[in-house]
């Protein structure tokens, strides 16, 4: 089993706060919008590859089929998504088009 299976998962939501707390006092709004898009999407990925890896046959995932600890537990889209990243305040939320400049 992983580091990541066996941590406290108190410490990774205090850690995951506090790695975003530097970010968001290295760049401004606009390179935050893009660091959050790129995170979500490493994010999406990861999960697509666990999930994928733990449907995969036994002889595409060498020979034993993962029925437990596929790692995606927790692992989806809940709180990974752009909600207060200031995608609203920029026009680029999804429900809502975005905003020309005149």
């Amino acid at each position: 089993m992983s580091r990541l299976c066996e941590a406290d998962p108190d410490q990774l939501v205090v850690t995951a706060a506090a790695f975003t707390l530097v970010l968001s006092r290295m760049f401004d709004n606009d390179e935050l919008n893009v660091l959050a898009g790129l995170v979500t999407t490493v994010g999406d990925m990861l999960a697509l590859i666990a999930a994928r890896r733990a449907c995969a046959s036994p002889t595409e995932s060498g020979g034993a089929i993962q029925t437990t600890g596929s790692g995606n537990t927790g692992s989806g889209n809940t709180g990974s998504g752009n909600t207060g990243s200031g995608n609203t305040e920029s026009g680029n939320a999804e429900d809502e088009p975005p905003q020309k400049s005149s």
